[in-house]
């Protein structure tokens, strides 16, 4: 399979626009929050040679916003894959996409999705390191109505985000997995209020339903007051 990235030019004074395939950028198998990223960190290293000094900043202040569920938008968090019905699964106790549709049938027996149909669902924070990962799947409405669960963050950092940079970035010689790890650890503790944000209540940073609509500026991650995000 063919697997590129690139500034593509369609005339010699055009502007150029970015073309990708075979990425995390243009594939759907991942929630929307990775391949953003990819493509920002990959605009970066187009504007600075390659040079991963430039990447850590914007990667680490999103790692900031993720942990203390500083979100703009639940829908980037949310995995939706193509599901072929419950009898085509030989493990379907595990398989996030079963999870969900177990959910829905225990409410309404005919609730099954449809053959194909793409199902959505999120990872929750869980109460202890040994929970399972089919314990944490939960439907994206289910988030937003339970002020109890939390999105999982360190879920997303490390099993959706990192593998999609690791990726694209592993074709530079001076990049290392172990690196993402040292900036990963570095921010990792950080609570909200150190990020020179609204201070929040301790075990509540991390709640969707009261900081979806945040906005933050680039500049002084301050947030940002609705009358000026038109003009922005």
């Amino acid at each position: 399979m063919q697997r590129y990235c690139g500034n593509a030019f369609e005339s010699p004074t055009g502007k150029p626009f970015f073309d990708a395939k075979g990425i995390e950028t243009v594939r759907r198998d991942n929630c929307k929050a990775a391949p953003k990223i990819l493509r920002k960190c990959i605009d970066i290293l187009f504007r600075h040679n390659a040079d991963l000094a430039y990447v850590k900043p914007f990667l680490q202040w999103q790692i900031k916003k993720i942990l203390n569920g500083r979100l703009s938008s639940l829908n980037d968090f949310v995995f939706a894959k193509k599901f072929w019905g419950l009898q085509f699964y030989a493990n379907a106790s595990v398989m996030p996409s079963c999870i969900i549709a177990r959910q829905r049938m225990a409410v309404d027996p005919l609730g099954e999705p449809k053959q194909l149909d793409r199902v959505p669902y999120v990872i929750v924070a869980g109460s202890s390191p040994q929970d399972r990962l089919a314990d944490l799947v939960r439907s994206p409405a289910d988030l937003l109505s339970d002020r109890a669960l939390t999105l999982n963050g360190p879920y997303y950092i490390l099993r959706a985000i990192f593998p999609a940079l690791v990726r694209v970035l592993e074709v530079l010689p001076d990049f290392d997995y172990a690196l993402l790890m040292d900036w990963y650890n570095e921010v990792r503790h950080w609570r909200a209020d150190k990020l020179k944000l609204d201070t929040l209540a301790e075990g509540e940073a991390g709640k969707l339903r009261e900081h979806l609509a945040t906005a933050l500026c680039v500049l002084c991650h301050r947030k940002i007051a609705d009358n000026k995000r038109a003009s922005t």
